[in-house]
């Protein structure tokens, strides 16, 4: 960590702008909760402003392309780099409660802008500890930073030579209660940092051994002291510069800053100076510590703590499955980030029936569940073998009893790289092998998703959370069992995300009246049991995975956890199947949902590298996965069925088999004899009355106005001498102006087009 003077760069324009000024206004008005609406609601922030190339331009030009928290280089990174210091809400403590309206009222302050790397950020996330009570609510940085004993260092504003101590291995080492929570929170010793620091530390140290090659000390507008000056064009130059003094004060040579010492260093011989330098290289990095980020497997429980799974908050980034049901060998890599957001890289499985889908998520379940509670679900569901012998690859479809000799394996790597949850076994064996304790937060959800109307048990082992995957009977608890039930902070944590799920409009509000769940909509209210079986079987859903959720977690923007979803288009309606995965994102931001659909419109709210086809090459058993898939964004449903995704050659094979015959018959229509000039005649009239051309209701209404003007040119005297192409065209266009009766394909659809007279009489359209 470096000091970053803001004075370097003026506060970007469109942050002064009254647009911005508006918003402002708006999210100061729900921090204070006028209204009374706040807590159900979550804060009203534009995340697009912080794509604007006006803010991210100056930014990475304050932090010279660097990470404000741990001096990586921004190059190798391509999504957005902008991180709000104090997070725009849900601000959690270090005793992980946390404040639902600090510090949303900070979102559009530039001097809350941090220029950080994915993985500082991923880190981060919303958490800001202080020592003893927040700020007041819309104070601004100025007043919170003299109210409020923040434990977490901010680069534009504190001296890292004061709570920080980096040393000539690579490692930081802190010197404050401040320092420590900053290296705790942000991982600052993770092996990637401490061996990139120690190289830059050596390649400083080579550059000053042999002036004139030596580097000048550039001020970073501190006012004194070790962090009053950098290392220019090096990696991590702040650390570096530090590790410089560092290391000489602790071999009883101590400057003011690093100008003096390099003026020193200008005044001794050649000799001296090396063996001055090369004296501040001092322990290996290879021995740097690495407490923070060791991977060691937790005390087995039944209900596991956050503290006790290893990847509570880390994302799945790779998947590898060897010899596990139909899948003989099949790996998947998420993409690092998802662009433009914060949220974590989701993974949507597409491939016809029996191509493995519902394997892949099965594999992923127990592999996420541990040995132990693979297991216990295997006892729970006795009718299912959820073991060895009952999983391992089965190379024959035909001679079921010829199993795999290679061994079942399947490994699951989670973001940083040094976390991994793993399942192997040999059929023989009658228990997994692998890691023993669930490696995170999991729940997964069969393509059968009921719940009973009466009140029914909630069993919390994480092999209860899993069942509905492997068990077709198994329900889901009622929703309103526990929303009825739950306290106050914890029902307005739930209407948070169920409004996301929901789409419903600001005033909307959910209400527990009488022993029943109300949504007071501008509609009027609505019951949860009134609700059509897409809405309670979706929110049946997201109710179990908020309440499992809020076990571990006081709020659902930062819960993180991985849920599996079958089939996740059961029940919707095309409207809600376009939105389902967008809704479910917003809804919880940092949980992870891997899914399988049948339906290309489930693919809305999916980003490229996110979405996998799985398929069996013709004449092969084996399953395999389609590379160099196309690009989603911007592709219509239709395009999604005829394109790589889904295979299809057309959405109408009975038509397009119908225009193949029509233009092989039309190609020879010289050569036809009678029974096949009646075949074309008899094929053309078939595609002239049923073949929909255009792609909106516009274009398809059009092109039938002209299908019925073209029918009026057959029976009805043309006044003009016109060619037959321009008196249809003349024929459409009074239709369409009104001097004819409106078409009868347009009556009953509503008024598409409208009429206004002109001055001389004219209709105009």
């Amino acid at each position: 960590m470096r000091f970053v003077s803001r004075s370097k760069v003026g506060v970007p324009d469109i942050l002064n702008s009254p647009d911005v000024e508006d918003l402002r206004a708006e999210v100061s008005r729900y921090a204070s909760n006028d209204d009374g609406l706040s807590g159900q609601q979550r804060a009203p922030i534009d995340q697009g402003i912080f794509e604007h190339s006006g803010i991210l331009g100056p930014l990475h030009d304050l932090f010279e392309r660097r990470c404000g928290y741990c001096e990586q280089s921004l190059e190798r990174y391509s999504g957005l780099m902008l991180e709000h210091h104090r997070p725009l809400g849900v601000a959690q403590g270090k005793d992980g409660r946390t404040d639902q309206s600090h510090y949303s009222w900070l979102a559009y302050e530039w001097d809350n802008m941090i220029a950080a790397c994915e993985d500082c950020r991923k880190r981060k996330q919303n958490l800001f500890y202080v020592e003893g009570q927040r700020g007041p609510l819309n104070a601004t940085i100025t007043q919170l930073r003299s109210t409020e004993n923040a434990l977490f260092l901010d680069p534009c504003f504190d001296d890292p030579a004061k709570h920080l101590r980096f040393g000539s291995d690579g490692t930081v080492k802190h010197s404050s209660k401040r320092g420590e929570e900053t290296i705790a929170l942000l991982s600052l010793n993770r092996r990637q940092l401490i061996d990139a620091r120690h190289r830059a530390l050596n390649d400083a140290v080579e550059l000053l051994a042999d002036p004139p090659q030596g580097l000048v000390a550039v001020p970073t507008g501190f006012p004194q002291g070790w962090a009053s000056f950098l290392l220019p064009n090096i990696d991590h130059p702040g650390a570096t510069a530090l590790a410089l003094l560092q290391s000489a004060s602790n071999q009883g040579r101590r400057f003011d800053d690093l100008a003096q010492m390099l003026m020193e260093l200008s005044q001794m011989g050649p000799a001296r100076r090396r063996n001055f330098l090369f004296s501040l290289l001092g322990g290996p990095a290879a021995q740097a510590s690495m407490a923070e980020e060791a991977f060691s497997l937790p005390t087995m429980r039944r209900l596991p703590g956050l503290a006790e799974m290893p990847a509570a908050k880390a994302a799945i980034t790779t998947v590898s499955i060897l010899n596990f049901k139909g899948l003989k060998a099949i790996n998947f890599k998420l993409p690092d980030v998802v662009p433009g957001s914060s949220a974590v890289p989701c993974m949507l499985l597409l491939g016809e029936n029996a191509t493995g889908k519902s394997s892949v998520l099965e594999a992923i379940t127990l592999a996420l569940l541990g040995t132990a509670e693979t297991a216990a679900l295997d006892r729970l569901i006795p009718e299912e073998e959820v073991n060895p012998g009952g999983l391992i690859h089965r190379p024959d479809l035909v001679h079921w009893d010829d199993v795999s000799r290679d061994p079942l394996d399947v490994n699951i790597a989670f973001f940083g790289g040094h976390l991994h949850a793993s399942l192997s076994a040999e059929a023989s064996r009658t228990s997994f092998d692998g890691t023993e304790a669930p490696s995170k937060i999991v729940m997964a959800y069969g393509p059968r998703r009921y719940f009973p109307n009466k009140k029914t048990r909630r069993f919390r082992a994480p092999a209860y959370r899993a069942r509905s995957l492997f068990d077709a009977m198994a329900t889901i608890p009622n929703p309103a069992d526990w929303l009825l039930t739950c306290d106050g902070r914890d029902f307005e944590a739930a209407v948070r995300a169920l409004r996301e799920i929901l789409m419903l409009d600001p005033k909307d509000r959910f209400t527990r009246d009488d022993g029943h769940i109300v949504i007071e909509a501008s509609g009027g209210p609505i019951r949860l049991e009134e609700m059509s079986v897409g809405y309670k079987s979706i929110i049946a859903m997201a109710t179990d995975i908020i309440r499992e959720l809020l076990r571990f977690y006081d709020n659902l923007e930062f819960a993180s956890a991985t849920v599996l979803v079958d089939e996740i288009e059961t029940h919707l309606h095309p409207r809600w199947k376009m939105r389902i995965m967008s809704c479910l994102r917003r809804a919880f931001p940092q949980v992870q949902f891997i899914v399988t659909t049948h339906d290309p419109l489930c693919l809305r709210g999916m980003y490229d590298g996110e979405v996998f086809v799985l398929h069996r090459p013709d004449g092969d058993q084996r399953i395999e996965k389609i590379e160099n898939l196309p690009a989603i964004k911007g592709m219509r449903a239709e395009q999604l069925l005829t394109s790589e995704f889904f295979g299809l050659g057309s959405t109408d094979p009975e038509t397009d088999a119908k225009l193949a015959l029509y233009h092989e018959l039309a190609s020879r229509q010289e050569e036809l004899d009678a029974s096949e000039t009646e075949k074309l005649t008899t094929l053309k009239g078939e595609l002239d009355r049923n073949l929909v051309i255009g792609d909106t209701p516009i274009e398809q209404a059009l092109v039938d106005v002209l299908r019925q003007a073209e029918l009026a040119t057959r029976t009805e005297p043309v006044r003009t001498a016109l060619p037959k192409r321009a008196s249809i065209l003349t024929n459409a266009l009074q239709r369409l102006t009104g001097d004819f009766a409106a078409p009868s394909i347009l009556s009953g659809t509503g008024s598409v087009i409208s009429t206004q007279s002109t001055n001389d009489g004219s209709a105009e359209a």
